[in-house]
């Protein structure tokens, strides 16, 4: 609203010097018209007393010179019209230049306090989602990132898929690379949001992690330290197990080759859910985040030499 107020005032100051342009255009053509017209008068003057000065005729000259010496102005020209403008536009910028200046200080003094009301504010978050379609409302773009993939996994060039290879990935180094096989995405969160996961194979870990989580192999693996979350689905024993911090729990819930996670940042809220024609809650962790989170994807050495992927569905 105070924006629109200042628009408004914009528009109304345009308006104003566009009219008063038009009225001083309009002048000025005028005032030129006027000195046009005593401009043909004084030539044609000027030409009446050359006439008159060559004149052989005393008596004529006598009688013809006192009306053509008298002044022929007109008396509806402004005087000084063209050397001293009536009016002048040099006072404007001033005025706008100490507009604007009070503006600033007005604003400086403004939004600290601002500021300090809206942090004050509690704001009420709308309900958690019931149903899968309320769910994807909160989905967003997710991408893996090559500089966090082990170097026995491949990122498909969508970078949504994670495969498992039986040779090793020629990668640049880099200090963010996993010496397990693991990878992060790019994005980072903190806010709500849900994203679901396709996997093959005999094994895969769905994680959330902190940035700074260990990244060589002792101690890097996702839910085996106090940087991530991370639930495990294994295809051979059919269950699930959520792991953080060294602790481990056992869930029970239908095996289901589609995972998705909810992520409520603010409110510490962590849940996955097996996603089949329902969606089931397998597990769910209430805690604080302290910094942004970064899903992850974990594989193992596949036994029997199946094939192994994580995939990101594209909900977006």
């Amino acid at each position: 609203m105070l924006i629109s107020s200042i628009q408004k005032k914009h528009l109304l100051a345009k308006q104003m010097i566009t009219t008063r342009e038009k009225q001083a255009v309009a002048e000025a053509e005028e005032l030129q018209l006027q000195l046009k017209e005593e401009i043909t008068k004084m030539r044609k003057r000027k030409d009446d007393l050359q006439k008159l000065s060559l004149t052989s005729d005393h008596v004529h000259f006598i009688q013809t010179f006192p009306a053509l010496s008298s002044s022929c102005e007109s008396p509806d020209l402004p005087p000084g019209a063209v050397v001293r403008p009536r009016e002048s536009m040099e006072t404007a910028p001033q005025f706008m230049d100490k507009l604007k200046d009070d503006i600033e200080h007005l604003l400086e003094d403004f939004l600290p306090k601002f500021s300090a009301k809206v942090s004050a504010v509690n704001v009420l978050l709308p309900p958690v989602p019931k149903s899968r379609e309320q769910f994807v409302l909160y989905s967003r773009i997710l991408t893996l990132d090559v500089n966090t993939v082990n170097s026995y996994l491949a990122i498909s060039e969508e970078q949504r898929r994670v495969t498992y290879q039986t040779n090793c990935q020629y990668y640049s180094s880099h200090s963010d690379r996993f010496g397990s096989m693991q990878v992060l995405c790019r994005e980072a969160l903190s806010e709500r949001c849900y994203w679901e996961v396709h996997w093959k194979g005999s094994f895969c870990a769905i994680a959330v992690a902190y940035k700074d989580i260990c990244r060589s192999s002792n101690g890097s693996e996702f839910g085996f330290n106090d940087k991530s979350w991370s639930l495990e689905c294994s295809k051979d024993t059919g269950t699930y197990t959520f792991r953080h911090r060294y602790e481990t729990k056992t869930l029970s819930g239908p095996l289901s080759f589609c995972v998705g996670v909810y992520l409520d940042y603010k409110a510490g809220t962590l849940a996955f859910y097996s996603i089949s024609e329902k969606m089931t809650l397998l597990h769910k962790e209430q805690t604080t985040f302290s910094q942004p989170l970064y899903p992850g994807f974990g594989l193992k050495l596949p036994a029997y030499n199946t094939q192994g992927y994580v995939e990101l569905v594209k909900l977006w």
